[in-house]
C-alpha cells in the first residue's frame, strides 16, 4: 500500500483520521472528517460493515476500505491506497481484513458485558 489511514468515529458521527502511514502529517490534518453518511468508499465500509473495493483506472491508484468491527458494531475503517491493481487481489483483501480485525481490538469501545458474577468478590486469602 502506498498509504494507509485508520479512521475512527467521533462524537459528531463522522470518521476522522486517527493515524496514517505514507502521507505527510500535514496531509492527514487537511483531510479532515468524513460524515458517516458520505457517498465514498470509507463511509460505505463503515455503514455497511463490509469491505469496499475501488478499482484504480488510467494510472490512478485503487483503494480498499475495510471496516474495523468490534463485537457489537463498527468502530472505524482501515483505508489503503493501492497501485498496480493490487486492490483486486484476494490475498491483499484477506490481509487487509486480518489487519483490520487486529486494529479493531485496540479500538474497542463497546461497554463491558454484564456478567452473572457477584458485584463484589470476596477478599483474597494468602496461604502458605
Amino acid at each position: 500500500a502506498s498509504g494507509l489511514i485508520v479512521w475512527v468515529l467521533d462524537a459528531t458521527d463522522a470518521l476522522r483520521p486517527a493515524i496514517g502511514h505514507g502521507y505527510p502529517p500535514k496531509a492527514l490534518a487537511r483531510i479532515g472528517a468524513i460524515p458517516s453518511d458520505s457517498s465514498n468508499a470509507t463511509a460505505a465500509a463503515y455503514r455497511d460493515v463490509r469491505m469496499q473495493v475501488v478499482i484504480g483506472s488510467d494510472g490512478a491508484s485503487g483503494a480498499l476500505a475495510t471496516p474495523l468491527r468490534s463485537a457489537n458494531r463498527c468502530v472505524g475503517v482501515l483505508s489503503a491506497e493501492l497501485r498496480d491493481g493490487w486492490e483486486s487481489s484476494d490475498a491483499v483483501q484477506a490481509s487487509a481484513a486480518i489487519v483490520a480485525a487486529q486494529l479493531a481490538t485496540m479500538l474497542q469501545t463497546d461497554p463491558p458485558v454484564e456478567s452473572e458474577a457477584p458485584a463484589e468478590a470476596p477478599p483474597a486469602e494468602a496461604h502458605g
